[in-house]
């Protein structure tokens, strides 16, 4: 039995659907991830599992008990979120062991899980100073602790590292993927930031507009997007997307985008002809930056394009090409980057295992 189960929940506000229909499970230890644009409803569905927000329609399950009506006390979860919220008159020893005084544990119990926590986070040496003098990841640290404290069977994380800068970023997930795996806790994290979901949640929810498009492991979810909306919300660069036709050119499947003819293997051919055949031919074609290889010279199956501006971004490099009348990414490492100049033309492969292809209208993948 799952730790945590949403059975056909709903959200609305007023007019306004929030959530639609959420089916979600989280097993005990595991981090999940609820990732998604601003608004997509990953808040709201967080708050409804902690009982800030009374659900629509629905149920919610925790450890099998029905907890639709059951107070945010009595659910014995735990909350970190963005906003730190500490008390600025008690020192960080306080500041932590505040939630279990409310909870009447005695003084000896309350010292040990302190003591153990702030170990565990490395700010002993904090512990009886108060937190305006602190640094932000000090104070998110003192926030994070006062969630681990409580022995909970859930963490409820709401965007908790979201507002630091981008080193402090790195540092706390790290921190966050350490403590759950020292620690077994069970962590629903919303975050609209793919690298926080993909670098440390064991499954991720991809929501938008009130909707879970997929629920998967990080390698599924990048690797076999079930629709178009996951394809270009997860990957940095963005994947690119393409209008093309599926065509069978002298007994060989072909795809015909911005009137080049590109080849592509039978096995991924046959997968989206029957569908392909019911729209005309029509296909979106996907293909993500790091997926296209680049050449100065002529070679079989590619097709071209001209540069129009090169990034150089550390270990790789981003060039936008113009194909047609579309404008492409390509990210290539520097090892293999061919230093090719803006205006200049260039051939450009895909990768055949990696092409994507999904529905013109609907945006579902034809071949998951």
């Amino acid at each position: 039995m799952a730790l945590l189960k949403l059975e056909n929940v709903w959200k609305r506000y007023g007019e306004v659907e929030a959530v639609k229909n959420v089916n979600l499970e989280c097993e005990q230890g595991e981090f999940l991830s609820l990732l998604g644009p601003s608004g997509c409803g990953k808040t709201s569905t967080l708050r409804m599992i902690a009982g800030l927000e009374k659900i629509t329609s629905g149920n919610i399950y925790i450890k099998g008990q029905l907890v639709n009506d059951l107070q945010p006390g009595k659910r014995n979860i735990a909350m970190a979120f963005e906003n730190y919220a500490l008390y600025p008159t008690l020192v960080v020893y306080e500041n932590i062991a505040f939630p279990l005084r409310a909870k009447k544990l005695s003084e000896k119990e309350i010292k040990k899980r302190v003591l153990w926590v702030a170990e565990l986070l490395e700010i002993e040496d904090i512990l009886y100073s108060k937190p305006k003098g602190l640094s932000g990841g000090q104070q998110q640290r003192i926030s994070l602790a006062r969630a681990l404290v409580k022995d909970a069977d859930i963490h409820l994380m709401d965007e908790p590292i979201s507002h630091l800068d981008a080193d402090m970023r790195r540092r706390m997930r790290r921190e966050l993927k350490r403590l759950h795996q020292t620690t077994g806790m069970t962590v629903v994290y919303v975050t609209h930031d793919q690298l926080e979901a993909m670098s440390m949640a064991d499954r991720i929810a991809v929501m938008n507009n009130g909707v879970i498009h997929q629920i998967g492991t990080p390698t599924e979810i990048f690797n076999h997007p079930k629709d178009e909306f996951v394809a270009g919300f997860i990957g940095s660069p963005p994947i690119n997307f393409l209008e093309s036709r599926l065509r069978v050119e002298k007994g060989r499947y072909a795809i015909e985008v911005e009137k080049f003819l590109y080849f592509i293997p039978d096995r991924l051919g046959k997968k989206v002809e029957k569908a392909s055949d019911l729209l005309g031919g029509r296909v979106r074609l996907g293909v993500r930056p790091g997926d296209i290889a680049l050449s100065l010279k002529k070679v079989d199956n590619a097709l071209s394009g001209k540069v129009i501006l090169v990034e150089p971004v550390g270990e790789s490099v981003v060039y936008h090409i113009r194909l047609g009348e579309k404008e492409i990414i390509a990210e290539v490492s520097v090892e293999e980057d061919i230093n090719v100049s803006e205006g200049e033309g260039i051939r450009i492969i895909f990768n055949p295992d990696r092409l994507y292809f999904f529905h013109p209208e609907t945006g579902k993948s034809l071949h998951t």
